[in-house]
């Protein structure tokens, strides 16, 4: 429960962030500066070959010899012999936000991975006057 709360709060943020706000061409001063759309692990299922940003954290598998993404619908094997990274260090149950495209040998071949944006303080207390950061 504690990772899946985690996993929730950090979606929350990068829903927030501009960078992955999704573009509306209706709006007159909605920004071209959109780069991205993030997508939920059960929306790739049979969206092969189509690049791709998705968020969850890494585990190991069952078998214990590759690594999956999960998030909270669901999980997908890793592949990372050709992703470049950012700095920092990646540990099981971290949190990251990967570029890449489902295959069909039904991995995610990870392009760039990293870790999600920080949020700046001056918008943080916009942002969590509706939060419980000490539940009940």
């Amino acid at each position: 429960k504690l990772y899946l709360d985690r996993l929730l709060l950090i979606g929350q943020r990068m829903r927030r962030n501009k960078l992955f706000q999704q573009h509306n061409q209706l709006l007159a001063g909605s920004s071209e500066e959109h780069t991205g759309q993030l997508t939920d692990l059960q929306s790739l299922r049979g969206v092969l070959n189509q690049p791709r940003i998705v968020m969850g954290c890494i585990t190991k598998a069952e078998d214990g010899r590759r690594f999956v993404l999960e998030d909270a619908s669901g999980s997908v094997p890793l592949d990372l012999s050709e992703a470049v990274t950012t700095a920092g260090f990646f540990t099981e149950n971290c949190v990251v936000v990967a570029e890449g495209e489902l295959c069909h040998d039904g991995a995610f071949h990870v392009r760039a991975l990293g870790f999600p944006p920080a949020e700046a303080r001056s918008e943080l207390p916009m942002a969590s006057q509706r939060l419980n950061f000490f539940g009940g």
